[in-house]
């Protein structure tokens, strides 16, 4: 074994390098022997005998060793006598003179070497490796051995060295397919050939064919190939007799083969110096692979070819990359030419490099507009203003080939046309110079339409901006309605008080002239509760939550109804109102709205009687032409049909919908085409007096059009100024078999509304406070078939006793109406203790549970109240269990509110009220409401008595 410095400078040598004990055994080995010999590590060789390497010495006349054991003995004859190694014939180096140190120095050194000697290394290839088609696997090499002391043994060193060229290959085995001749042996004699001019010209062609990496070949002045290199006969597997002459043709594809014979002739016919050419050879597996031919003419002094020198380069992987990076290039250019795009290109020089691409843009012509414009006379860049499409493009492409940018993206516009366009730097092909700096060769450009998405973003930007104006829109027109409710809150409050106090007095009052002031007071507190209304309507529909409801009514009742509250209105101005039903039977029933309808035709009305100094003033209902057609047609067809037993209308005539023709004619003062045309819009009357002469806001119409829309009908205005207006409403409904639960009740129980006309009532039967009543909107606010109730055809059912046991809690915060309300209530027998807010109304609750007083048998509670609300109170009443016992929490609560606002009697009943009264408070309403529910309430009192 060796120490481990030892074996450190052995790795630090770059030869391969073996250290043999005297035995011949392998004591330490370097990496460059692994890799020589074909061995995976040092494992495999240390404390192996030299012996098992398959090292072959070879034979040559200039070895004096023909054996290991003489080489090996030598060795160690010089370790004992080291002078004897130097010889005689040579000297030392301090012996040489300066002049010996030249290239001989090294042959000299080489002879020094007591033991060198040429080797044929066979190298150990890995059990799992495929067996090579032919015996490939030899390796040539010099080897030297040198002896010396080492840790006090005696040890061999052997190094390995490149072969030298003067050894003769002779006894070298060829690999299968070489030729004979290709194994070479130049005998070198004092420095000269001893072989003639042209078998010496053979033998280092031969010498550098087996040494370059290229098939090779040799050629006579008549294109005869006289000699391949052996790597040729490997690949093709050819022999040396087929390949001779023109055999070697044979190795080509046929398809390449008839044009290279055709090119290599025309090259000898015409003596040429040099031939390249590209074909494909046909390999010992079969397989073709392209190679690069290309032939050299050597000449004699008399100009003549003498040889053709041919080196064969296997370009089959350089020539696959090229086709697959030419069809990769063709199938873009495809995919480019069937897209919507132009790739283009320019020159240093600007001149065209490629264009590609269906884009109707051309490059040429935008930077030709350019050049033209920098042509002509008095042109400045400067000047000129903003600049165009194509100074931008031509600006760019400037810089770009000027080395100022190598690449930018830019948009541009061509007629009516927007254009994106990408352009980069070309620098391919360019060899760099010393300072490494990189000239652009070209520029390359990609340029697409973009004028759909400039359109789809510019679009995009407006409706941002337009659904920000929505939203801002939507959040005005709430924050209007909101206003306008809370406005109407605080108007119709004031007004209720007015309208209560004023009902209070008139009942207090004797004089007939009192009592018309008090009826004027009233009228015009109805007027302006009018206008509150309408306003508040406007407002509803303008912010999309005015709401329709569809239950079911009859057409008649609704205008017998309509006609007794108008009939006074017109009696009181001698006017005539006639209501005539042409052919609407009394007993059909439809579904829609009747409180609106009733609102449509009250306004109408109430138009026409303001507008006509005299005459008369008629509402006439039939079914429309339409209706009345398609009714006769299925009559026809259902003449031959038995009629059911009973007579009741079949399934598909409910189902039939009905168009109802309404038309309200007067003999008023009329209007011109110019005023119709505006009079439905908002605050719009016919002239300026108008509102001074006749009063008014010119809301009606408005509102009165919007509701007809929203029932999918249609109003049409017909004048004739100075002899009356006609207003035709067409409104279609559905059929109903179910009878109205509610709205028969409502109406008037005259049943004279049949076909033929309505005399109005007479002054007689009218009395003053029927002259002061609000023509309809008191019965708007209650939504539902409950607001067209009369509480007049109500009866009291509570005794004078039962009424003076009952105790009302009223919660109000406004002073005056918590006075009207206290009185009315008094009045109608029963007790009151009130509160002014929510909180007041809960401590009372509380107080009187606790000290087992019974509670308020009905409460009428606020909705707006200062500190707490009538919402909250009424949700801490119904559900804190903790606090009220179930007495208590059942007690009936009616909403009492000058809130007019939609939703508000659902928010009541979401927040467990029973009942809902609009401000101001008919004394026969409130005496209805309170009847009603005190005997709810004592029948809720029974069933948990009965319970318990």
């Amino acid at each position: 074994m060796v120490s481990d410095e030892v074996r450190a400078v052995l790795q630090s040598l770059h030869p391969p390098v073996l250290i043999l004990s005297q035995s011949r055994k392998i004591v330490a080995a370097n990496d460059s022997i692994c890799r020589l010999t074909g061995r995976l590590s040092h494992e495999s060789l240390v404390g192996h005998e030299f012996h098992e390497l398959e090292f072959v010495l070879t034979s040559n006349e200039h070895s004096q060793h023909q054996d290991w054991d003489s080489l090996f003995r030598a060795c160690a004859s010089d370790q004992e006598n080291p002078t004897a190694s130097q010889g005689s014939d040579h000297g030392s180096h301090a012996d040489k003179p300066c002049e010996s140190w030249t290239e001989e120095f090294w042959d000299g050194e080489d002879q020094r070497l007591p033991a060198v000697v040429d080797i044929m290394i066979t190298r150990t290839k890995p059990a799992s490796a495929p067996a090579p088609e032919h015996d490939d696997n030899h390796v040539r090499a010099r080897m030297s051995i040198g002896a010396l002391q080492l840790e006090g043994r005696r040890m061999y060193v052997v190094t390995l060295h490149r072969p030298t060229f003067h050894q003769s290959a002779s006894t070298v085995q060829p690999g299968d397919g070489a030729p004979d001749d290709e194994h070479i042996n130049l005998d070198y004699h004092n420095g000269e050939a001893s072989l003639s001019g042209a078998e010496r010209e053979t033998q280092v062609h031969r010498v550098v064919s087996a040494t370059i990496p290229y098939f090779t070949a040799l050629f006579d002045s008549d294109g005869q190939a006289v000699h391949l290199s052996t790597s040729w006969y490997c690949a093709t597997d050819m022999t040396s007799e087929e390949t001779m002459g023109k055999g070697w043709f044979q190795a080509i594809h046929p398809d390449d083969r008839q044009a290279m014979m055709d090119g290599f002739a025309k090259m000898v016919r015409h003596q040429e110096n040099s031939w390249t050419w590209e074909a494909r050879y046909r390999k010992k597996n079969g397989d073709y692979c392209w190679f690069l031919v290309r032939v050299e003419s050597s000449r004699e002094e008399s100009g003549s070819v003498k040889y053709w020198y041919g080196s064969m380069m296997d370009v089959n992987t350089l020539l696959r990359t090229r086709q697959e990076s030419e069809n990769r290039r063709n199938s873009i250019m495809a995919l480019i030419s069937h897209t919507d795009v132009r790739l283009w290109g320019l020159n240093k020089d600007r001149s065209p490099l490629l264009q590609e691409g269906s884009l109707a843009w051309d490059p040429m012509t935008t930077l030709s507009k350019q050049s033209r414009r920098e042509d002509s006379e008095g042109f400045n860049a400067v000047t000129s203003g903003a600049s165009t499409s194509f100074d931008h493009v031509s600006d760019t492409v400037k810089d770009i080939l000027d080395g100022k940018l190598t690449t930018r993206t830019l948009e541009h516009k061509q007629d009516d046309r927007w254009y994106r366009s990408t352009l980069i730097a070309d620098l391919q092909g360019h060899i760099p110079s010393q300072s490494s700096s990189q000239a652009t060769q070209a520029v390359l450009g990609l340029t697409i339409d973009i004028t759909d998405v400039k359109t789809r973003t510019e679009l995009e930007v407006q409706n941002e901006a337009l659904v920000a104006k929505e939203r801002a829109a939507k959040e005005a027109g709430e924050l209007k309605s909101r206003f306008v409710a809370n406005i109407s809150h605080e108007l119709r409050t004031p007004v209720a008080g007015i309208i209560g106090m004023n009902d209070l007095l008139t009942e207090s009052l004797s004089n007939d002239e009192q009592r018309s002031f008090s009826n004027s007071i009233r009228s015009s507190a109805a007027q302006l509760l009018t206008v509150v209304n309408d306003v508040l309507d406007l407002s509803k529909i303008e912010a999309g939550r005015f709401e329709m409801e569809f239950v079911p009514f009859r057409i008649c009742k609704l205008i017998e109804n309509i006609h007794n509250i108008m009939a006074v209105q017109a009696e009181c101005k001698g006017l005539s109102l006639m209501c005539k039903n042409l052919d609407i039977p009394s007993a059909i029933v439809v579904i829609g709205d009747p409180n609106r309808l009733q609102q449509i035709f009250l306004n109408l009305l109430s138009n026409s009687i303001k507008f006509t100094q005299d005459g008369k003033v008629t509402l006439d209902v039939s079914v429309a032409p339409s209706t009345r057609a398609a009714e006769e047609l299925a009559s026809q067809s259902s003449d031959d049909k038995e009629i059911p037993s009973g007579g009741s209308q079949s399934p598909s005539a409910v189902d039939q919908p009905i168009e109802i023709q309404f038309v309200v004619e007067d003999t008023g003062c009329g209007m011109t085409k110019a005023t119709i045309e505006k009079i439905f819009e908002a605050f719009s009357q016919a002239d300026s007096s108008t509102a001074r002469q006749y009063g008014g806001t010119g809301l009606g119409l408005t509102i009165s059009r919007q509701l007809v829309e929203m029932m999918d009908g249609t109003i049409i205005f017909e004048s004739t100024p100075g002899a009356g207006t006609r207003a035709l409403v067409t409104i279609p409904f559905q059929k109903s078999d179910r009878e109205p639960e509610e709205l028969d009740t409502t109406l008037s129980n005259a049943s004279h509304l049949m076909k033929g006309d309505i005399k109005p009532v007479t002054k007689a039967q009218a009395t003053p406070r029927d002259a002061a009543v609000e023509p309809a909107h008191q019965s708007q606010a209650m939504k539902g078939s409950r607001d067209l109730e009369d509480p007049a055809n109500t009866p009291a059912t509570l005794s004078t006793d039962r009424r003076s046991e009952t105790l009302v809690l009223i919660v109000e915060d406004n002073a005056v109406n918590l006075k009207i309300a206290t009185l009315m209530t008094e009045k109608l027998g029963l007790q009151v203790i009130t509160a002014s807010n929510g909180e007041e109304a809960l401590g009372i609750m509380d107080t009187r549970a606790q000290s087992e007083q019974p509670p308020p048998d009905i409460i009428l509670m606020d909705c707006m109240m200062p500190i707490m609300d009538g919402y909250e109170a009424t949700r801490q009443l119904r559900q804190d269990t903790s606090r009220f016992p179930a007495s208590v929490r059942d007690t009936p609560i009616i909403a009492l509110t000058a809130s007019a606002h939609n939703g508000d009697m659902e928010r009541c009943l979401q927040v467990g009220m029973d009942d809902y009264l609009m401000k101001p408070v008919d004394k026969k309403r409130l005496e209805h409401k309170l009847v009603q529910w005190t005997l709810e309430g004592q029948q809720r009192l029974a069933q948990k008595g009965r319970g318990t």
